[in-house]
């Protein structure tokens, strides 16, 4: 099936760690949907995911693990000397990301270089999941696909 997968609706809705938003990748159309509570159109939303769980794909939420260790190895490689005094600090405090960028976000060209490495990192992941869940975007070779022999 020639599908196109929306990556950057597919990142977002990963990153998303908003307990009222559910997303849920269709594997016909490469659609992201959003479930959140109050949409007018929940039900018939919810309903069609129902009828149709074969080709709903309930997309994860973030992994705070996974943050963490994105977080730990970005830091490993900052050489800024103010920030390598504090981010040290940042990852002890209670609430790691938003401390961590504020502090990232007075160096762009550091916050620049976090952005790439955070969204190649979960791009990374979306792809494991995708081929996990035996989901191919189109031109993409698959073990799966009927060969002729």
């Amino acid at each position: 099936m020639d599908r196109r997968i929306d990556m950057d609706a597919l990142i977002f809705a990963w990153d998303d760690e908003s307990e009222d938003n559910a997303y849920y990748l269709d594997t016909e159309t490469g659609n992201v949907e959003l479930v959140q509570r109050g949409l007018i159109d929940l039900d018939d939303l919810t309903d069609e995911i129902e009828r149709n769980r074969e080709r709903y794909l309930y997309i994860p939420k973030p992994d705070h693990k996974e943050l963490r260790e994105d977080l730990e190895q970005f830091v490993a490689t900052v050489f800024d000397p103010e920030l390598v005094h504090l981010l040290p600090v940042v990852m002890e405090a209670p609430n790691v990301m938003p401390a961590f960028k504020t502090v990232l976000s007075r160096n762009l060209p550091e916050w620049k270089r976090w952005e790439r490495f955070r969204s190649e990192r979960v791009q990374e992941r979306i792809e494991k999941w995708l081929g996990a869940n035996f989901v191919f975007m189109a031109g993409e070779p698959s073990d799966y696909d009927d060969r002729e022999d």
